[in-house]
């Protein structure tokens, strides 16, 4: 039997950088970004990568706004984790590390759980500003692919008078189902991550 989905997802505080950028404007609840491409926002049927294939299994189509505005070489999105400031203070402490940098990120399946609430497009500058928030040591191994297929997680939340943090994350469990090719990752992809959390380490 499958076991049922974790409340929350035992995770690594990777990258902590305040931005302001205009496609963040009036951000007022907590979300999450997501990498994707073009081939995963088909309209027929998005295929979520990873660690989002079950969560994100029942998710409609991107917005046709989405789709046809996303870059060849893939985008980000991103999806609403809040419907109200008592979720979004939610949001915030758990995400709240302690002296070894662990978070406990929201589940997964928070997603499913507020119906899915419609992605926008957000431009790929924010990729840079996510670097900003890293160890140089880290940047060279940070890689589109391992946000796409979940080992890495963002998170964007609203602070004070107009900025956002973004909160970069490894989960754990997704990072070992890397790690140990239960997830069917290819050993460039394997190599990469062990570098990338040795880095952080």
């Amino acid at each position: 039997m499958k076991p049922p989905p974790r409340a929350s997802e035992a995770s690594l505080l990777v990258g902590d950088v305040l931005v302001r950028h205009p496609d963040l404007a009036g951000l007022d609840a907590a979300a999450e970004l997501f990498a994707t491409d073009l081939p995963e926002a088909d309209l027929a049927g998005p295929s979520w990568a990873g660690a989002w294939r079950e969560p994100l299994g029942g998710a409609p189509a991107l917005p046709q706004a989405v789709r046809g505005d996303l870059p060849d070489e893939g985008g980000f999105v991103l999806r609403p984790l809040a419907s109200s400031p008592a979720d979004t203070a939610a949001v915030q402490e758990a995400l709240k590390c302690d002296a070894f940098r662990r978070v406990q990120a929201p589940s997964r399946w928070i997603h499913a759980n507020l119906g899915f609430p419609e992605p926008t497009l957000v431009s790929n500058e924010l990729f840079s500003e996510v670097r900003y928030g890293m160890a140089p040591s880290m940047v060279r191994w940070l890689d589109f692919d391992d946000i796409r297929e979940g080992a890495l997680r963002i998170f964007a939340l609203p602070d004070f008078e107009g900025d956002v943090r973004l909160l970069t994350v490894v989960d754990e469990a997704a990072a070992a189902a890397v790690i140990s090719d239960a997830a069917g990752a290819t050993g460039v992809q394997r190599k990469r991550l062990l570098q990338f959390l040795h880095a952080a380490a």
